[in-house]
């Protein structure tokens, strides 16, 4: 595919952008009770296969196949889900 194939190319801290929002489109989707929800699902966890193979460390939540429904995939009672000081510098 030609997206996953772009996603292998990204710096490591827009591929993550990418599975937050990946993430956040999916939850709005099943909350609306769309069956476009499984898009979203589908593009996540492609994109966290490829963030892992590339770079490790991806919280669990993410790879999960249904995820935990929460406010915000970015921050949970005030921590960051996936902490900056996990980045990988060098890309």
């Amino acid at each position: 595919m030609l997206r996953v194939f772009v996603w292998q190319n990204l710096p490591q801290r827009q591929l993550r952008t990418l599975i937050h929002r990946f993430a956040t489109k999916e939850a709005a989707k099943l909350k609306q009770g769309s069956s476009e929800f499984y898009v979203w699902r589908v593009r996540r966890l492609k994109a966290v296969a490829v963030f892992e193979k590339r770079f490790g460390g991806v919280p669990a939540i993410f790879k999960m196949r249904k995820m935990t429904v929460l406010k915000s995939y970015y921050i949970n009672n005030g921590v960051y889900l996936w902490p900056t000081s996990t980045l990988i510098t060098t890309k």
